[in-house]
C-alpha cells in the first residue's frame, strides 16, 4: 500500500524577498516550511503581518502573477503554473514585485 502522507510531505525552503516585501519583513531571506507556494507566501504573510499581506495579496487572497515575478529555483510561475507548485526541500523561491517606471 502506497505511503500517501510522503506525497505531501512539507518541503523546508528558503525564501528571498526584494525590495518592499524585504523592507516589510526586515530581512532579505527567510526559511519556512509549506508544501507548494501558496502556503510559503501564506506563511510569510502571517508572520510579516498585515502590510506584507496587503503588499502581496489583492482583497481575494490572490497574487497577481501577471504583476508579481515569482520563481522557484529557475522557473518563473505563470497564471497557468499558478501557485499550487508543489515544492522540495531546498527549493528557492524568489519573489520580485512589479517594475514600474516612465
Amino acid at each position: 500500500m502506497p505511503n500517501i502522507q510522503s506525497q505531501t510531505q512539507v518541503a523546508h525552503v528558503t525564501v528571498r524577498l526584494y525590495t518592499a516585501l524585504r523592507a516589510i519583513a526586515g530581512e532579505d531571506e527567510v526559511q519556512v516550511e509549506a508544501l507548494n507556494v501558496q502556503d510559503a507566501l501564506t506563511a510569510l504573510a502571517k508572520k510579516y503581518g498585515p502590510e506584507f499581506k496587503d503588499s502581496l495579496f489583492d482583497s481575494q487572497n490572490n497574487i497577481d502573477l501577471r504583476f508579481y515575478r515569482i520563481f522557484v529555483n529557475k522557473e518563473v510561475l505563470t497564471p497557468e503554473t499558478g501557485l499550487s507548485k508543489q515544492l522540495k526541500d531546498n527549493d528557492l523561491i524568489q519573489i520580485f514585485p512589479p517594475v514600474v517606471g516612465g
